[in-house]
């Protein structure tokens, strides 16, 4: 039965639950990996819209998808000189040189796309999700023989206000 000790306890540490579901869930929108692709320098400051730029510049990888890490190795003042248009799938590929567009019109930024921890850095947010996650273990210890020792309500404010500072 709920009486005023609960209900208090309930008003008191409701702020700082808050806080808990964006910890556990922070790493999915943190490290979301949004639409990517090379950037080509030469063709940033040229009428091109970014759709244009990329039929142009990036390989298709399935004839559905452009590659996220691979572009053309072509004379881009030569390219739009001639006029053209449309890759040619026989031009040389290589990896991505100057950096990457994002698709930020149709989603946020992260620290994925921040840090460009993309291609040959993809593994950087798998890596801080499995370090997160694997100090979940020590914590659910320290602070199990914390509330054993203390006490339930000095580790319940403790470990809730770890949570919401960091």
């Amino acid at each position: 039965s709920w009486g005023r000790f609960q209900i208090t306890l309930l008003l008191i540490f409701f702020p700082f639950n808050l806080f808990m579901g964006y910890v556990l869930l922070s790493s999915i929108l943190i490290n979301f990996d949004p639409p990517h692709w090379c950037k080509v320098d030469m063709l940033m400051n040229t009428s091109l819209t970014a759709d244009q730029r990329k039929m142009i510049s990036i390989p298709m990888e399935d004839d559905l998808h452009y590659s996220k890490c691979m572009m053309y190795d072509v004379d881009w003042a030569k390219v739009l000189s001639d006029g053209v248009s449309e890759a040619n799938k026989s031009w040389p590929q290589v990896p991505c040189s100057a950096g990457w567009d994002y698709d930020f019109e149709n989603y946020h930024r992260t620290i994925v796309s921040d840090f460009d921890w993309v291609c040959e850095n993809a593994w950087i947010p798998s890596l801080s999700q499995a370090i997160f996650f694997i100090g979940a273990i020590p914590g659910t210890l320290g602070f199990g023989y914390i509330s054993d020792r203390y006490g339930r309500i000095p580790t319940i404010v403790a470990s809730n206000t770890l949570a919401m500072i960091s």
